[in-house]
């Protein structure tokens, strides 16, 4: 989506004028100031670049308005962001106005400048102006898409890197992956244009995944560009946590709704040598982070290795004694290039319930409320959290599969280890719808994973896919 955020001038007589017109119903939301000193510093609130999610949110609530006002999307909306000179002061600003007008008369292409050198852009109110993450509109649902198999498909996992800063020796060889030039890396604008494309087919979920995607500068503009898309019901996050304690809060006013966050130990020194990186992470720190943010739910994942962290799942598993959170243990996947951990380092999800029952009687639970996986929730009693077990390698829920991925090149894969995958990233930059191109991918779409004859469509590494 495009925006009319300009640090330009506004002439605050006009503005004032429409303020007062009752005709327009026009808002103005005063966001920062900036003070000007004499001596050539200067006092800052904020960055203008900051109040862009602020602004927008106030705006998509405006629009809701309106459409309950007139009972149609047919809403011109017009704003106005820019700079009042009030002496030494410089006042950034939003104004809004709102008009019914004839479905003719409303830009079809969403946003559009009503001139080159103007401040003013108009818009419909039909989706094209981002709603506020925490009080979802009112829609319309349509059907998920379905599979050839009768599965329904409404869960789009999307890389946005194939880079991590992190080497976990279960997801990427610690040396010789080589990186997808900048050039085939979707851009964020791109990444929304295929959601909407896919959003009125069926599609309702999202997470946003790696590599590790908060290396990616500004991820949280891509949040702010899927929250706006109307269908869209969640959107979550997977990340190894590193940057979380400064990410989580900005994150949530953007529109992410949760976090799913790698924990495969809480010994610092043991952190290091699976991550084969010194990055000074703290798991528990990052886990409390998101939950002050209010990012919820928080789930844990242990890729659990047999003598090489195994050790610790119990320690792990009492984090949900205290903390509402869902700690999950996940059976290792030996793929790619990592073929130096084998069956050997695998322990089945049995064996690891035994070892938790033993500790005190587990009792099956729900799980979270939100959540598109596969896990398997138990609790202890008067527990704030559960436990979840996630087992793709003794017990396979391909049969429940509801997801499809998009690789940060822009290819839709259908099976994390099939290898079966569209190319979208040159029909979308040629202009093409997708749909076609998207149905005909879920037509292909196999009925299970080859894992276990250690068949996993040409991946290298987990990363390259963000699992």
């Amino acid at each position: 989506m495009r925006t009319g955020l300009v640090d330009r001038a506004i002439d605050l007589a006009a503005l004032l004028r429409e303020v007062g017109d009752t005709r327009n119903g026009a808002t103005i939301l005063f966001v920062g100031t900036v003070r000007d000193m004499n001596d050539g510093r200067a006092v800052t609130g904020m960055e203008y670049s900051s109040y862009r999610s602020m602004a927008e949110r106030e705006l998509g609530e405006i629009v809701r308005e309106a459409v309950a006002e007139f009972g149609t999307s047919d809403v011109v909306v017009e704003h106005r962001l820019g700079t009042l000179e009030l002496g030494e002061a410089r006042i950034h600003t939003v104004a809004v106005r709102m008009t019914r007008v004839a479905t003719s008369s409303s830009s079809s292409s969403g946003v559009c400048p009503s001139g080159s050198s103007s401040t003013t852009w108009t818009a419909r109110a039909s989706g094209s102006i981002p709603r506020s993450p925490r009080s979802p509109p009112e829609r319309r649902m349509t059907d998920a898409l379905r599979d050839q198999f009768g599965r329904s498909i409404e869960y789009l996992r999307i890389s946005v890197t194939d880079r991590c800063n992190f080497r976990c020796v279960y997801c990427m060889p610690e040396t010789g992956m080589q990186w997808l030039p900048k050039s085939d890396i979707l851009s964020y604008e791109e990444i929304a244009d295929v959601v909407r494309q896919l959003a009125p087919l069926g599609l309702r979920r999202l997470r946003i995944t790696g590599g590790e995607p908060t290396i990616r500068p500004q991820i949280h503009e891509l949040v702010r560009m899927l929250r706006a898309v109307p269908e869209i019901t969640d959107i979550s996050l997977s990340t190894n946590g590193v940057r979380l304690p400064e990410l989580a809060s900005l994150l949530r006013e953007s529109g992410l709704d949760r976090v799913n966050m790698s924990v495969d130990s809480l010994r610092s020194d043991r952190i290091v040598r699976i991550a084969r990186r010194d990055l000074g992470f703290d798991p528990v720190r990052a886990a409390t982070a998101a939950e002050a943010a209010g990012l919820d739910p928080i789930k844990l994942n242990m890729v659990v290795m047999r003598g090489i962290n195994d050790d610790e799942v119990e320690d792990l598993a009492r984090l949900s004694i205290e903390h509402p959170w869902h700690v999950r243990f996940i059976e290792l996947m030996p793929v790619g290039d990592l073929r130096s951990l084998t069956w050997d380092h695998v322990v089945p999800t049995d064996e690891l319930l035994a070892r938790l029952n033993a500790i005190a009687p587990l009792e099956r639970a729900d799980g979270p409320a939100r959540g598109n996986g596969p896990a398997t929730y138990y609790r202890w009693a008067a527990a704030r959290g559960t436990l979840g077990v996630i087992t793709p390698m003794t017990h396979t829920y391909c049969a429940s599969c509801n997801r499809v991925r998009l690789t940060a090149d822009g290819r839709l894969r259908t099976c994390l280890f099939g290898n079966h995958e569209v190319d979208l990233r040159t029909p979308l930059r040629a202009g093409q719808p997708l749909e076609a191109l998207f149905r005909q991918a879920l037509a292909d779409k196999p009925k299970e994973h080859e894992l276990l004859q250690m068949k996993v469509g040409g991946l290298r590494a987990l990363s390259q896919v963000g699992g």
